[in-house]
């Protein structure tokens, strides 16, 4: 028995059971197992001499209903039975009770006894004779999108399948109706009224093979199933990914921190030879730009590890011009507005980054022959005046970061899913469709909203709502060159970092700020360092993934001899989740790779704040 025929017996609104010429009952339908004692459903039943045809015997049915009363008996409830033949060999017994009315209609093109068990069916159930539509039960209606049966009546079956599939569907048929024998499921593109496609799984067979064979097929919708499991597939393709990109950037991030920060020795060492210190400015430069690719690239692994500070917009927007411009090409003109007395904003910085490149690179690919793109920012108050025009916010005041392009623009159908995870109207291969989804979880996450003005032939338009922030922005912390000259701190710090490169690096780092410093290799050497020496500690930087043990680990076994001990954990990792390690009592901050010495400086400040703050 064909699954598709289980399908249509488990379905069957009335108790109904499968059973063969001798007379033994194959299956019965869980309606047929409620009425009835489930314990003697696999009992013999009179034979039914099938053969010669339904109805060839005309005590079969009568022998039958007399079986189904006395079963029905037990219950307190009268049946009365119906044989619908399924071929020479095997027929479907219905039950009903008597008080029912049984409804055959005599004129319809197929056995009228199959109506009843498919009329109510939840999948499509599609009867055809000759390649041409014979019955549609509603659910086969609705599916492939007419108003009643008598629209689809008569057409071809073909009209409903997709031209390449045509010929497999035919081939399916004439195995049918040559061997008797159902055909297996198979995943099967269908064709809607409005010529949209579908996916369905079908299962078939054959009935009235030897008298005028028509074909049932039984259709169940898996477009959204398929669909869902290609995100699956796309998001853990992107996870994969992630975790390949951040294991790389670790080791990228390292050889970046030793580029930049010896190139940020030259420049302050060549300060009497300026060609050379211009050559070392641009090896920094370009350290520069290769770490916030990097960076850009571990936005999407990297969540939320990121830390928030106070943000001056009109910073940002303009400190991200030049990559902008580089992103866009020269055939599309940026335009910039930035309005004044903005409030600060609470914000990522390479979070409000990543917006505004999201939304270039679309921008871009919506004016593939030249255009332009306008960023403007301003200050806008929600009120209870105007909070009808932006719902998803509540009332106060926001930042605005508007960006519009003269594009191709976007149909209500295309706009209303733009932010969905993974949709996409770019070719395969050509988009992830995870740029819009990005900026709508980074903005909501922060209590804003994204707004979207659009029309096909006209352009784009994407309003960010940012809170605006009662924070002050701080001043610009003071440059890089005149550091401090060695010996004007006493404090020892350990330093321990297996990349032998970045440790002699941050060891200078940390001796020009004035510190002595204890280096190690690795956690387990700190720790016998510690141990053998039991040294005054005045800081902890330390790396986060090493052989051995972790950095937070290496934290929590020196709480024990210094509690008060500030930490600065450092890693290029895109995933060093640091709450997820026990070390939540201890003064951590996290500093990632490549860093400055100026950041280096200023996340040790960040670093003892919260441990005085802690009551250490």
């Amino acid at each position: 028995m064909s699954r598709a025929f289980e399908w249509l017996l488990d379905g069957c609104p009335l108790p109904a059971m499968l059973v063969r010429a001798d007379g033994t009952a194959v299956r019965a339908n869980p309606r047929w197992l409620a009425a009835f004692d489930a314990g003697g459903w696999r009992g013999c039943f009179p034979t039914l001499a099938l053969e010669g045809g339904a109805g060839a015997d005309d005590d079969a049915p009568r022998a039958l209903g007399e079986h189904v009363a006395a079963l029905g008996a037990a219950t307190g409830r009268r049946y009365a039975c119906e044989l619908v033949p399924v071929d020479g060999a095997a027929a479907l017994l219905v039950a009903r009770g008597t008080g029912e009315a049984l409804e055959v209609d005599q004129d319809a093109r197929f056995d009228a006894r199959f109506r009843e068990l498919i009329e109510q069916f939840p999948a499509a159930i599609i009867v055809h004779r000759n390649g041409r539509f014979l019955y549609a039960n509603p659910a086969a209606v609705r599916y492939l999108g007419y108003s009643s049966p008598a629209e689809l009546d008569g057409l071809p079956i073909t009209t409903a399948v997709h031209p390449n599939e045509v010929a497999e569907i035919q081939s399916r048929v004439a195995f049918m109706a040559r061997t008797g024998l159902p055909v297996p499921e198979r995943e099967t593109r269908l064709v809607r009224r409005d010529g949209t496609e579908v996916l369905a799984e079908l299962g078939a067979f054959v009935i009235d093979r030897e008298r005028n064979p028509a074909f049932v097929v039984i259709a169940r919708d898996i477009t959204a199933r398929k669909q869902l499991e290609e995100q699956v597939r796309h998001g853990r393709r992107m996870e994969a990914i992630g975790r390949l990109a951040g294991g790389i950037a670790h080791d990228f991030n390292n050889h970046l921190a030793v580029i930049l920060n010896y190139a940020e020795f030259l420049v302050e060492a060549l300060v009497s030879d300026p060609q050379n210190q211009r050559d070392a400015r641009e090896i920094r430069h370009a350290a520069q730009r290769a770490a916030a690719l990097t960076q850009q690239l571990l936005m999407f692994s990297r969540g939320d590890l990121s830390e928030t500070e106070t943000l001056d917009v009109n910073v940002v927007v303009e400190g991200m011009l030049e990559f902008l411009r580089r992103t866009l090409g020269a055939d599309v003109e940026l335009v910039t507005t930035v309005g004044r007395g903005i409030p600060s904003i609470r914000a990522a910085r390479q979070h409000i980054e990543q917006i505004l490149v999201n939304l270039a690179v679309n921008a871009r690919d919506a004016t593939p022959s030249g255009g332009e793109l306008r960023v403007e920012t301003g200050a806008i108050v929600v009120s209870e005046v105007n909070q009808l025009l932006h719902p998803n916010v509540a009332p106060g005041r926001y930042v605005l970061i508007e960006v519009a392009d003269n594009g191709r623009g976007m149909s209500p159908e295309v706009a209303s899913r733009a932010f969905e995870p993974f949709f996409t109207t770019k070719p395969d291969g050509k988009g992830t469709g995870l740029g819009l989804s990005t900026v709508y979880g980074i903005v909501t996450h922060a209590g804003g909203d994204v707004e979207v003005e659009t029309e096909l032939g006209r352009g784009t338009t994407v309003r960010i709502l940012w809170p605006a922030s009662e924070a002050v922005v701080p001043a610009a912390s003071r440059s890089d060159a005149g550091t401090a000259e060695e010996g004007r701190r006493t404090e020892t710090v350990l330093l321990v970092e297996d990349d032998a490169a970045v440790r002699a690096l941050v060891a200078r780092m940390l001796s020009r700020e004035g510190f002595r410093v204890i280096e190690a290799i690795d956690a387990v050497e700190a720790l016998n360092m510690v141990d053998d020496d039991q040294p005054e500690l005045d800081l902890l930087v330390t790396d986060v993934i090493m052989p051995r043990m972790t950095g937070p680990e290496l934290a929590i076994a020196l709480q024990a001899s210094y509690p008060e001990l500030p930490m600065v954990f450092m890693s290029g990792y895109a995933d060093d989740v640091l709450e997820h390690h026990d070390v939540q009592s201890a003064a951590v901050t996290f500093l990632p790779k490549p860093f400055s010495a100026r950041e280096l400086r200023d996340k040790i400040e960040v670093a003892r704040s919260r441990a005085a703050a802690r009551g250490f």
